[in-house]
């Protein structure tokens, strides 16, 4: 059931990514009345087509992509007659829409996706409502009510069991007129009942935050933590000897230390097992360069946030805008760190993660595709030969020159474009591959080591009573 839920979200991905991008040069080439011979999803032999009118429609047995085929849009096409609705018989900017229009078209589906997120809502994880941690820095003076380990079980006759619960119930108490409220806990297994004052300066909700132990949830694909063999429910004892009990404790060191060996001992059933990990280097707003593992608490849990409408369009907008300079920062980091390309994932990481996605829910999945759509942007938008980038460079130097390159000069540059390509897959997919053997190779290694280490004495998780 797994592989088949992995085969199917795949195929949803893949075909939906590649009919918008193709589908952008295809309408744009048909609004200048240029022939489209064939419109194939994948390459390679067709498995299965239909003609209408001068365009065949098929399905090409490598669903890795997509073309569009155009009448006359290589030079050295013998059939090419120099006839008006031939391609490389249209004005040079009418190429450079063409060729733009198929990553446009990935830019406007991420627009689209993210407006559907906003409506159908994302799934945010929640946590019990028992304090894990108290902001001793705080002015707040009522952040002294409160001790590690209470238990807010109700607020204002309201009870709640979740940290979201707890979250809503003061919001909607601050839109009252209400001077204080009565906040019960649970303490060492009595009942408390604390008068808290009701106003916005007394922020005590953001002096305080939910008790995560270091157990993990759940690890993503592809990321240092999945390489280094670690797996859902391990609990990270010690970082680079440092005993860690808390979420923050763990993450706080995890962020400090981008691109820098972290040697963690974790319990797994039972066993202590050794994990060495390198954190990848990830740019955090107000942080800086942080370092990341992947991996996620684990929730009891979820709640789900919708937008209206006009709230969902606005927020796509900023959220398109946002993934594109998140992007091009991205492969901007990567030139001036070329360890980074180690990073970068290809086919077999996208099956994996669309079917990690799908489990999770429609909402992750779209937004997974979202990213993807905008990388395809970005990627094919690169002034390299071969891609749309560089082809739009070819035509703008046609623009300028008023007259194209020598036709010796462009094949060769786009067999330089093509075999950059070429390495590039290859690389992807030798990452990929390496990344599952490594994961591996890691998960027999901690059965090995774990065999005879057992356990004693384990400092208790901060959630823990």
């Amino acid at each position: 059931m797994s592989i088949l839920i992995t085969l199917l979200a795949t195929l949803f991905v893949l075909g939906v990514l590649i009919f918008f991008h193709e589908f952008g040069h295809f309408w744009v080439a048909r609004r200048f009345n240029v022939r489209v011979l064939k419109f194939s999803f994948g390459f390679g032999p067709e498995i299965f087509g239909i003609q209408k009118g001068e365009t065949r429609y098929l399905i090409s047995w490598v669903p890795l992509g997509g073309y569009v085929k155009l009448a006359g849009e290589e030079s050295n096409d013998l059939t090419r007659k120099g006839e008006p609705w031939e391609f490389l018989s249209k004005p040079w900017w009418v190429r450079i829409l063409t060729y733009f229009a198929g990553p446009f078209m990935n830019l406007i589906l991420t627009f689209i996706l993210s407006i559907i997120i906003g409506v159908v809502g994302v799934k945010m994880p929640d946590y019990p409502s028992v304090i894990g941690e108290i902001d001793l820095k705080s002015k707040v003076t009522e952040l002294k009510t409160f001790e590690v380990g209470d238990r807010i079980i109700q607020i204002e006759r309201t009870p709640v069991e979740t940290w979201h619960q707890v979250t809503e119930e003061w919001r909607r108490l601050l839109r009252t007129n209400t001077d204080s409220v009565s906040i019960v806990l649970q303490r060492r297994g009595m009942s408390l009942e604390k008068k808290i004052h009701l106003s916005k300066e007394n922020d005590w909700l953001s002096g305080i935050s939910p008790a995560l132990g270091t157990e993990i949830g759940s690890v993503s694909v592809g990321t240092p933590a999945y390489e280094s063999g670690m797996s859902d429910g391990d609990r990270i004892i010690s970082l680079n000897e440092k005993e860690v009990n808390t979420w923050r404790e763990m993450r706080d060191i995890i962020y400090a230390h981008p691109n820098k060996l972290l040697k963690m001992v974790v319990e797994r059933k039972g066993k202590k097992i050794n994990i060495s990990v390198i954190p990848m280097p990830v740019e955090m707003p107000g942080r800086g360069t942080v370092g990341v593992i992947g991996v996620s608490p684990p929730q009891i849990s979820s709640y789900t946030v919708r937008l209206n409408f006009f709230a969902s369009v606005v927020h796509g907008a900023s959220y398109t805008l946002k993934m594109v300079e998140v992007t091009y920062s991205s492969l901007f980091r990567i030139v001036q760190h070329p360890m980074l390309i180690r990073q970068l994932g290809g086919a077999i990481s996208i099956v994996q993660m669309s079917g990690a996605y799908a489990k999770k829910g429609i909402s992750d999945l779209l937004n997974f595709m979202a990213m993807l759509s905008v990388m395809l942007t970005v990627v094919n938008l690169l002034p390299i030969p071969i891609l749309d980038g560089g082809s739009i460079i070819f035509c703008s130097l046609e623009g300028i020159r008023r007259k194209p390159l020598k036709e010796r000069t462009q094949a060769l540059l786009q067999q330089i474009g093509l075999s950059i390509l070429v390495a590039l897959v290859v690389f992807t997919v030798l990452n990929d591959t390496w990344r599952l053997q490594a994961r591996k190779t890691a998960l027999k290694k901690g059965e090995k080591t774990g065999v005879n280490s057992n356990i004693k004495n384990l400092p208790p998780s901060a959630g823990s009573r």
